[in-house]
């Protein structure tokens, strides 16, 4: 029998500022949040949830609670800090609902391109590490993860931003095998590639911003090599999996505040070893609400 975990409350995570993101995202920008502070914190919020509600919605919600830290080095180059928590509304008997996120050490380098007058490119350049503070890489006896990611910002006109770019992660685990007579591999690598577009209706100074957008992606993740000969779901020689995910998003913000809501949807590419994507599922298809504050 699974007993109510105990809440925290409102709380802050790490996710985007106009839509829920992974804590692959980055903060607020300076220009937005309007300060000019050698240290730039985001502090934010996200409750998670089925769009389609079961007999016990208990089982199927979440609140993450993050802190993200970075600090300019040199103009361009920044290194950042990001850790959070996960609160689940059910936990196992004698655990709790609450559990540390991996922590993300890092550094990014930002390079401007002007095209003229209107049109501008960013390029980012990241490395990080990502440390075993969560229960679950505790338990699948995680070392570290580095992650090498790439990306772009394209404003071909004002308001109008196209972004994306690929990302590698390779995870150092002290067992290729998960403990347990049906654990599975662990995962070796994944690695994948995203791209979106965000539009801003609106931009003042004493209404606020708004901003619209949709993104999609792939991600391809390979399981340790097993010594068994045999295949499996379990055990096998090199598995590879493909996931897709997609999301829209509508987000509004005022000052250092921003609120955002989405709506994200992700899965297997293969499902029974057949190829079976859906746009919309029941178990999948999730409701994001997000609210964060740079400082």
């Amino acid at each position: 029998m699974k007993r109510p975990a105990i809440a925290l409350g409102l709380g802050l995570c790490l996710a985007g500022t106009a839509y829920a993101q992974g804590p692959d995202a980055e903060p607020e920008t300076d220009a937005q949040a309007g300060l000019d502070l050698p240290v730039k914190t985001t502090l934010s919020s996200q409750f998670r949830m089925l769009a389609v509600v079961d007999e016990d919605p208990a089982n199927d919600q979440l609140l993450l609670y993050g802190l993200r830290v970075r600090g300019e080095v040199f103009k361009g180059g920044t290194v950042f800090l990001g850790a959070g928590l996960r609160q689940l509304f059910v936990a196992e008997p004698d655990e709790s609902g609450v559990d540390l996120q991996d922590t993300q050490v890092g550094f990014a380098w930002k390079t401007p391109v002007s095209f003229g007058a209107d049109a501008k490119l960013s390029l980012t350049q990241e490395a990080s590490v990502f440390l075993p503070t969560s229960r679950t890489s505790r338990v699948q006896d995680l070392y570290l993860a580095p992650q090498v990611r790439l990306g772009f910002a394209f404003e071909p006109v004002a308001g109008l931003t196209v972004a994306g770019g690929p990302r590698f992660r390779y995870r150092f685990h002290e067992f290729a095998e998960r403990a347990g007579r049906s654990g599975g591999m662990n995962t070796q690598l994944d690695t994948g590639l995203s791209a979106g577009i965000d539009y801003a209706i609106l931009d003042s100074k004493t209404y606020g911003r708004v901003g619209v957008g949709v993104g999609a992606g792939t991600n391809y993740v390979r399981k340790y090599d097993s010594r068994e000969s045999y295949e499996s779901d379990a055990s096998d020689q090199g598995v590879w999996y493909q996931q897709y995910d997609w999301e829209a998003h509508v987000g509004y913000g005022y000052s250092v505040f921003d609120l955002g809501v989405s709506v994200e949807q992700g899965g297997n590419v293969l499902r029974d070893g057949v190829v079976n994507t859906f746009f919309v599922h029941r178990d999948e298809t999730q409701l994001a609400f997000t609210l964060s504050a740079s400082l």
